[in-house]
């Protein structure tokens, strides 16, 4: 599955990337690994190359991933089964 996020701008209007979109949570996924301290393992995935989700990673050392690695097949069951929900 490939998320794709299309954004239609006027001209001379800011548009982002996915990337930089994603890229815009590392600040609040740092602020949760800070809080929750070093034994909670803390990731940013982007869904566009599932191989090498992981753009971003804080306390790698619970389970020894690293950024440039991919998503494990529990949280893409997870994040796609019709069960999950954020709210």
């Amino acid at each position: 599955m490939v998320s794709i996020l299309i954004i239609i701008a006027k001209e001379n209007e800011f548009v982002m990337t996915n990337r930089e979109i994603i890229e815009s949570y590392i600040p609040l996924a740092k602020f949760i690994a800070k809080i929750s301290g070093p034994r909670c393992e803390v990731l940013l995935h982007d869904l566009s190359d599932l191989e090498h989700s992981i753009i971003f990673l804080e306390n790698g050392n619970i389970t020894g991933r690293a950024v440039g690695g991919g998503i494990t097949d529990f949280a893409l069951r997870t994040v796609f089964s019709k069960n999950f929900n954020l709210c």
